[in-house]
């Protein structure tokens, strides 16, 4: 329920600091105060103080607006925190909880005690299903960005991830409901995509941002950093603006590359969802030629906000650089609509320990009231000790050691404790140092494991060489041959062979071409397996690796085409159906696991722009496939392969003999859903 008090959104980005304070009027929401303040350097410079720009920016603004008595809620980069969604059985409200604790275990990749992290459950009135997203975050890292907020007696109420709060904003100002919207956040360092569609929604962070595009000037024509940012920002005026698009342009490229990616890697799991437009933010959307370019290459409509319908604009103060800087504050509007209890997602990742400290600072005055009544019964010395206890609770704030570099605390350890300091002064220093040489011992902990990892996978990818010989064999045997081609000399013969018999027409062809062929050898082949999945589905992966052996091996993947006209079927019942059949000689000395197709497209369907640019192709793939993938015609028959399928499968090649208990069920082949195929024509259109 919405509240008649203040909340202040602030959102901390590479190249500015953004800050709303809203209040809620009717169904608006009303702009109290905003600020915007750029930072001296922007913090991905090699040379940029992080923690000194952000100290400042925050100096400003506390100093510039009076905020004791409103409510805080702040923001953390999409790029750090994990965001997992998932469908849970039919099951009553009261298990949610337990189920989605479970879950979060499965799918969040380090220990629970090392993580902060809520869910938020979307559901639907036209629907029975129960979709949940789970966000998380490591504490270390809430902690490293609260305690800017603690060095000046900032009491944070919410802490948000950046992509969730932009979700909020542009689903409570109405840009955002029933029709599906993809929201595209240009920032300076990364974009943050959100796909909205009905109650449920989908992130992901893309490491392009407004800085990519400066630096591709800097590299064009020579120019400093902030030269370079500055004739970015005057491009559309500038009569040089050909050239600056031109040089951006591998930039652009890049951006719809990705965004291809992502969108095309959420339809192949939505496949009921039509995505048709995109809502463009942040301040890099106003790069000349970027929205027209982003339209023509995705074919989607794409549109750049210019107001937002239910925030009422401020009545005092530079109005201008509100307008100016209106694309840049949709994560501090979102934060200040979830501050108001208008939020669509309510979840939230501030620590419970610093949750319960502020839910309990706020009774203090009950207690104190109570307090003072037994100290008038109880005498002068129960008095003293409730001045003395008021007197610390009201000096006190959020206990958040300063940010302390490593050399720093070792400097402060060699110089010693230093008696003359106030008490709580030095105890906040030599917490700080003892918490940066922990930060300092578990990093190089970690170090030092993926160090004998790396050392056990190298030893064990020589002492199975001629192993792998053994796999690259039984891939192309399993691959099924045409009785009717089967034997043939030479192109000629195979044109001969296929021309007037209509039983050899091109989609009745049984062939599969293996088209490239990815392998990493891992000590932990699952854990590997996982991490060559998207974000949409590395939840479901994480399950089954958890459930599974945790054998050494091959993570591959390989991308295969057919003419037939079954497509992913045909590819399931062959190939597929042989590498995963039951009567395996053990002295094989490695077996097949967790075979999946993960995506299956007609040749039509490829990004011809993305294959010209060379920034789609993916790793691994030869060259002569990316050509005959332009050309789309057949280099042995010239016939066209517009309609031959391109299929990605993923699959484990785990040393050792199959486990003798393990379910049938799991070995069965399974679709980009990770589904039992079911043999309709649905299940391959794309």
């Amino acid at each position: 329920m919405a509240t008649g008090k203040a909340v202040w959104g602030i959102d901390i980005g590479h190249s500015a600091l953004k800050a709303l304070k809203l209040r809620a009027a009717g169904d608006k929401a009303e702009v109290l105060a905003f600020d915007f303040i750029e930072h001296a350097k922007v913090l991905s410079q090699p040379d940029a103080d992080r923690n000194a720009l952000i100290a400042e920016a925050l100096v400003k603004l506390s100093s510039r607006h009076v905020m004791a008595k409103d409510k805080l809620v702040v923001a953390v980069p999409g790029q750090q925190t994990l965001s997992r969604f998932t469908k849970l059985p039919p099951v009553e409200p009261k298990k949610i909880p337990d189920i989605v604790r479970y879950e979060a275990e499965q799918q969040i990749p380090f220990d629970m005690d090392e993580v902060v992290w809520d869910y938020q459950v979307f559901t639907s009135e036209s629907s029975p299903d129960v979709e949940v997203g789970i966000f998380a975050m490591k504490r270390e890292l809430i902690y490293e960005y609260l305690t800017h907020y603690a060095n000046l007696n900032m009491e944070i109420a919410v802490v948000q991830a950046a992509p969730l709060a932009l979700y909020n904003a542009l689903f409570f100002d109405g840009r955002c409901g029933e029709e599906p919207t993809v929201i595209l956040d240009i920032g300076a360092q990364n974009t943050d995509l959100v796909v909205a569609a009905g109650p449920s929604l989908w992130t992901r962070t893309i490491n392009i941002g407004g800085n990519h595009f400066t630096e591709s000037l800097v590299k064009a024509f020579k120019l400093s950093f902030p030269k370079a940012e500055a004739l970015k920002r005057t491009a559309s005026t500038s009569k040089y603006a050909r050239q600056i698009f031109q040089a951006m342009r591998p930039v652009f490229a890049d951006l719809v590359a990705e965004v291809q990616r992502s969108i095309g890697f959420y339809a192949s799991s939505h496949r009921e969802v039509k995505l048709k437009k995109i809502a463009g933010m942040g301040n890099a959307f106003k790069m000349p030629g970027l929205q027209k370019f982003l339209q023509q290459s995705l074919g989607m409509e794409v549109t750049r906000l210019s107001e937002f319908h239910r925030l009422t604009p401020p009545s005092e103060g530079n109005t201008t650089d509100y307008t100016d800087n209106l694309l840049a504050f949709g994560v501090a509007y979102g934060l200040a609509v979830q501050g108001l209890g208008l939020s669509k997602v309510s979840s939230g990742l501030l620590p419970p320990e610093i949750a319960r400290q502020v839910v309990w600072r706020k009774k203090n005055p009950w207690f104190a009231g109570a307090a003072a009544s037994l100290v008038l019964a109880a005498g002068t010395i129960w008095l003293r000790y409730l001045m003395d206890d008021s007197a610390l609770e009201s000096a006190g704030s959020t206990l958040v050691p300063p940010a302390m570099g490593y050399e720093q605390a070792k400097l402060e350890y060699e110089r010693g404790p230093n008696e003359s300091e106030p008490p709580r002064d030095f105890a906040n220093k030599w917490l700080a140092v003892a918490w940066t040489f922990q930060r300092e011992y578990d990093t190089r902990v970690r170090d030092r494991q993926e160090q004998e990892q790396q050392i056990e996978e190298y030893l064990g990818l020589h002492t199975q060489k001629n192993l792998w010989l053994n796999v690259l064999a039984e891939l192309h045997d399993a691959l099924p041959e045409e009785p009717a081609l089967a034997g043939l000399q030479g192109p000629a013969e195979y044109r001969q062979a296929i021309a007037g018999n209509p039983a050899l027409a091109r989609p009745n062809r049984k062939e599969i071409f293996i088209e490239s062929l990815d392998s990493d050898y891992a000590s932990n082949v699952y854990q590997s397996l996982e991490a060559m999945s998207d974000s949409s589905r590395a939840g479901r992966d994480r399950r089954a690796a958890a459930r599974g052996p945790r054998g050494a091996g091959f993570a591959l993947e390989m991308r295969v085409r057919t003419p037939n006209a079954a497509g992913a079927n045909f590819v399931e019942q062959t190939l597929i159906a042989h590498l995963s059949r039951k009567d395996r000689p053990e002295s094989l000395g490695y077996y097949f696991d967790r075979i999946r197709i993960v995506e299956a497209l007609k040749f039509s369907q490829q990004d011809a722009s993305a294959q010209r640019s060379g920034a789609a192709r993916r790793p691994g793939t030869p060259t002569g496939v990316e050509s005959q993938q332009t050309q789309k015609l057949d280099p042995i028959t010239g016939e066209p392969m517009e309609d031959d399928w391109l299929c990605t499968i993923h699959m484990a090649a785990v040393l050792g003999t199959p486990p003798k208990t393990e379910d049938q069920a799991a070995d069965k082949p399974r679709d980009a859903r990770g589904e039992p195929p079911s043999g309709g024509e649905s299940d391959q259109e794309r």
